[in-house]
């Protein structure tokens, strides 16, 4: 007449010591687990050793619960949960991968990627240091030299801004971005790069016709400006590899602003021509500064341009230089080289310039990362973007 009680007891399991034969109300384990921070797990218990209760039986074949192999945590000796080591959620947090339906270059992944937060403390950072820097070290600007400035800083950096919103310049890896795969307008790579700077170019070398003197500032100004740019029409022709196209729009507006950044310069210089010199000579460092600046620059295009064999369209992870501590170290030399010039000229609008143009080169520079992670798998998560061991 037992058999029945003792079947539907020997059925029930408790969820507090996993024993059997009664329920976690009921339960006679008092026993308090406590995970230590060195990993050590500890008992305190009301008795020396659990009891294991079976209502209405006396069958002394029920399996013992093997309750030092189960890690079950009570809360407030009634409820039980699932729980996870801090040191693993911790590991979790450090790598995380935005997954998407569907991966186009306009949703880049965010897999260990700097935080936007970064982004933009390191924008602001870059724009307080070179307003104290500007302070003291430029020729008093006009009215209308200080508007054009400001245009100039707002105009670039909303363009970098934009890059991080996945509205890109299309050009490079980034040509079909924010658009369908087909174009009705293009160029060819080379052919837009060189029509790119060859205008830029001309405006310089037209400078020393024009205005002969000026003296030494200018002229190192100007000598500044037309190497940068004879750099540039000669990396398109000899070193550079290209296997792509680049939007018409894209083409026209970048060598609008390179036209109008050559001519710009110059001519506030000669504007500031008749203000007073600043109150340090700062043209000899910026000579050394621009031309290490040009000349990693260039290094670190050469390092490219031997990653693709000819008539190869595939892209691989940058090798040598500084491309094993960030992913566009050419960037970082290119503002190096700006500030070189900057130092040169000592104008509000030429340190206006070089501000925008770094925003405008550290936003590429972050998506370039992100867009490289996306594509290889073996991405070293340690190289970061512009600044080595920084951002």
């Amino acid at each position: 007449m037992h058999s029945a009680p003792q079947e539907r007891s020997r059925d029930i399991q408790c969820f507090k010591c996993l024993g059997r034969g009664h329920v976690a109300s009921q339960c006679p384990n008092r026993r308090t687990m406590l995970l230590r921070d060195n990993g050590d797990i500890e008992y305190e218990s009301e008795e020396d050793e659990p009891i294991h209760l079976v209502e209405d039986t006396e069958d002394d074949d029920l399996e013992e619960p093997e309750t030092d192999k189960v890690c079950v945590v009570i809360i407030d000796r009634g409820s039980c949960t699932n729980v996870a080591s801090s040191v693993m959620v911790d590991k979790l947090a450090s790598f995380h991968t935005l997954h998407l339906s569907s991966l186009g270059t306009t949703q880049l992944p965010m897999c260990c990627s700097p935080d936007p937060s970064k982004l933009e403390l390191l924008l602001l950072s870059i724009l307080a240091m070179s307003i104290t820097m500007a302070l003291g070290i430029v020729s008093p600007p006009s009215l209308a030299l200080a508007a054009a400035s400001v245009l100039a800083l707002i105009s670039l950096s909303i363009l970098g801004v934009l890059e991080t919103r996945g509205i890109h310049m299309k050009y490079s890896k980034f040509f079909n971005a924010s658009s369908s795969s087909s174009f009705s307008s293009k160029v060819p790579s080379r052919v837009g790069m060189f029509l790119l700077y060859t205008p830029a170019f001309l405006v310089g070398v037209a400078s020393f016709w024009f205005f002969p003197d000026g003296g030494s500032r200018f002229l190192l100004l100007k000598s500044a400006i037309t190497i940068h740019f004879f750099k540039r029409i000669f990396e398109v022709g000899f070193i550079h590899k290209y296997s792509g196209d680049m939007a018409l729009d894209t083409f026209i507006i970048i060598s609008a602003s390179y036209f109008f950044l050559s001519l710009s310069l110059i001519y506030t210089q000669i504007l500031n021509q008749q203000l007073p010199e600043p109150s340090i000579d700062l043209k000899y460092p910026g000579i050394v500064l621009f031309l290490i600046g040009i000349s990693g620059n260039f290094y670190h295009h050469y390092l490219l341009s031997k990653l693709r064999a000819k008539g190869g369209r595939d892209y691989k992870i940058p090798k040598g230089g500084l491309f094993e501590l960030v992913v566009c170290p050419h960037y970082l030399f290119e503002i190096l080289g700006f500030l070189g010039i900057s130092l040169i000229s000592q104008t509000l609008y030429s340190f206006s310039v070089t501000l925008g143009s770094a925003v405008f080169l550290v936003c590429r520079s972050y998506v370039t990362r992100r867009w490289y992670m996306s594509k290889f798998e073996d991405f070293p998560k340690k190289t970061r973007a512009i600044i080595p061991y920084v951002f």
